[in-house]
């Protein structure tokens, strides 16, 4: 191929997904890539309107010579900060729309890319709820501070991307198995079908309200029935606390139809599995589809139907959601992270950069739970603190805030500092 400065070159291509994806040569000296690149940011910003572009670029990692000791990410960095480039000078934002490897996350963050898919806490999260305690978050918290990798930076909350994901499936099953927890063929899909394992690992209350529904007499309700009704509404408990966990960490947050509609994968080993009897629409011939495909599980009712409802999780999600527009949690930056009650608890704690610190808590235990949490900073009289998802007013002293967290619960707390 003759070049601009008339010197004739063989190039050898590398193609990704199908041949007729097509090809970009960063070290071309026409520069075609950068003109191709700059027209694709020209077309999705400037026409489309859209505010947040994503790009794959994990295809283009390891295809340049490398020392012989670790494979090179090059191109793939510089075709992030090329594309990074051109989508920011016409105002917008950059994502890399695929699963990640954990150690390859702060590169590529420091390549441009505003956002990058979190694949270290969605692991780390299953097993802290998994086992009911915070050591898992905790230890993943380590990895995420020595690999300089800066969480008001992830992509919080899309389970699509990690649907059918190698990376995501290494990383899950060595957090599992770090901590002595069996995984399964499916994939977790934002905290729905962790809500399904955990309602199968602990039945103690389902027991006991099946026995509660035997002891009254009921003809409508069966022992079985009682015990498949407890697990479904522990899924959907466990499935709300995770969304609305991510829902208020700093950093970007994305949603899917799975999340709204609830849908379950299948799984014959899981306690809410398909057709099983007591869970809405098992066993009904109406749930094949006319090519005889049967429709997953749902947790909740269409979304126009959710909204009519005041207490649905799509109309509490949308309080929750309301919360992180109008509290700026998206946008502050992260300092600490620790667990308190004894491991019952995890929290996360950012600040805006000036007097307002936030504190996101999740309590990854079903029991209710009322502590005192020992902050990482000093209080000072005249603070005020604010818990903004139920709206209330917290006592606190110079070392800590007393908290008072459902099972499963999600709280934020914003701090505005006297003497920050």
């Amino acid at each position: 191929i003759a070049g601009v400065d008339g010197q004739c070159r063989r190039w050898v291509y590398r193609y990704a997904d199908s041949p007729e994806t097509p090809v970009l040569n960063t070290d071309d000296p026409s520069h075609t890539a950068d003109r191709l690149w700059a027209a694709s940011a020209v077309n999705q910003v400037g026409i489309l309107k859209q505010p947040l572009v994503g790009s794959r670029v994990l295809a283009l990692w390891g295809q340049e010579a490398s020392d012989g000791r670790t494979a090179s990410p090059e191109p793939a960095l510089t075709a992030m900060r090329s594309i990074s480039r051109s989508v920011h000078r016409y105002g917008a934002w950059t994502f890399a729309a695929e699963a990640v490897a954990p150690e390859h996350i702060a590169k590529l963050q420091n390549s441009g890319a505003d956002f990058v898919p979190d694949t270290l806490l969605p692991s780390a999260l299953e097993a802290a709820l998994l086992s009911g305690s915070a050591k898992p978050l905790t230890d993943r918290v380590a990895f995420i501070r020595e690999s300089g990798i800066d969480i008001s930076r992830l992509l919080h909350g899309n389970p699509d991307l990690y649907a059918r994901s190698e990376v995501f499936e290494k990383v899950r099953n060595a957090v599992l198995q770090r901590y002595g927890l069996s995984g399964n063929a499916v994939m977790p899909r934002n905290g729905l079908d962790i809500g399904r394992r955990i309602a199968g690992i602990d039945d103690t209350q389902a027991r006991k309200m099946a026995d509660d529904v035997r002891q009254s007499g009921s003809s409508d309700l069966t022992r079985h029935d009682a015990e498949s009704a407890f697990r479904f509404v522990r899924a959907r408990t466990v499935h709300k606390a995770v969304s609305s966990f991510y829902a208020l960490l700093p950093g970007l947050y994305m949603m899917s139809g799975h999340d709204l509609m609830g849908t379950l994968t299948f799984d014959a080993d899981a306690p809410l599995s398909a057709g099983q009897p007591g869970i809405p629409g098992g066993g009904d011939p109406l749930r094949i589809t006319r090519r005889g495909i049967q429709r997953a599980d749902m947790l909740y009712d269409p979304v126009s139907l959710q909204l009519s409802d005041v207490n649905s999780y799509a109309s509490e999600l949308k309080r929750v959601l309301a919360v992180r527009a109008s509290s700026g949690v998206a946008s502050a930056r992260c300092e600490h992270y620790f667990s308190f009650a004894d491991q019952r608890a995890f929290a996360v704690q950012s600040s805006d950069g000036g007097r307002i610190r936030f504190v996101t808590v999740i309590n990854i235990t079903s029991a209710p739970l009322t502590a005192s949490m020992r902050m990482p900073e000093r209080m000072w009289p005249g603070d005020r603190v604010r818990e903004l998802v139920t709206g209330t007013d917290l006592e606190y002293t110079a070392e800590s805030v007393k908290m008072e967290i459902p099972g499963y619960g999600v709280r934020l707390v914003r701090i505005i500092g006297n003497n920050r």
